[in-house]
């Protein structure tokens, strides 16, 4: 009986799973807009901090993406309150280069939509040193991705995005080989308020 009540347990919290897994852009949207800012300042944000230098999201198992979701910070920045995703930069005494993919997660495979990302980075004062928000769409892949070296000063970084790059559309072309041969399509890709990165450190 114990054995089946475990069971049945289990079953259910992987059907709440499923359904968060199958949230549509509106339904993100409207969670976020229930969600009060977790600070009020920059310095009050809690921050993962990156200790090995370089660093890499050991592969792309989605276990070792960097989540943004509904249990991520949230925190209003330029006047619009968002997810972020926040981290403490190692100092290595010359020039750091940080990388991202920003991806469909499986939570997004219904919608196909994908986060556009922009950045902050912050002295140990809290004081911002650096905005990096202009990186365009891979038409093939349906993702961003991007590479952008730090201010040697850099110890804080901030993931968020903004209302303009919510506002937008995309699109990608999707391939596929069905018989030998290869098809393309154009799909929509819209613009999430969640998402998953791979990032990286050198």
């Amino acid at each position: 009986m114990r054995h089946l009540l475990l069971l049945i347990v289990v079953l259910l919290a992987g059907c709440a799973a499923t359904r968060s897994f199958e949230k549509t852009p509106e339904q993100m949207m409207a969670t976020l807009s229930t969600k009060a800012p977790t600070s009020s300042s920059v310095s009050q944000l809690s921050f993962k901090k990156i200790s090995s230098f370089p660093f890499r999201s050991a592969n792309w198992s989605s276990a070792d993406w960097e989540i943004l979701d509904e249990n991520a910070q949230v925190y209003e920045v330029d006047g619009f309150k968002g997810y972020v995703l926040t981290y403490e930069l190692p100092a290595v005494g010359r020039e750091r280069i940080f990388g991202f993919t920003s991806l469909p997660t499986t939570s997004h495979i219904k919608t196909c939509g994908v986060f556009n990302p922009a950045f902050k980075a912050f002295d140990a004062e809290f004081k911002e040193l650096a905005v990096f928000n202009d990186f365009p769409m891979n038409p093939q892949r349906g993702i961003f991705e991007g590479r952008f070296p730090l201010p040697l000063q850099a110890k804080y970084l901030i993931i968020h995005t903004t209302r303009e790059k919510l506002q937008k559309s995309g699109t990608y072309v999707h391939r596929s080989n069905e018989g030998g041969m290869w098809f393309s399509s154009t799909v929509a890709n819209p613009i999430l308020p969640e998402g998953a990165f791979r990032i990286s450190l050198e």
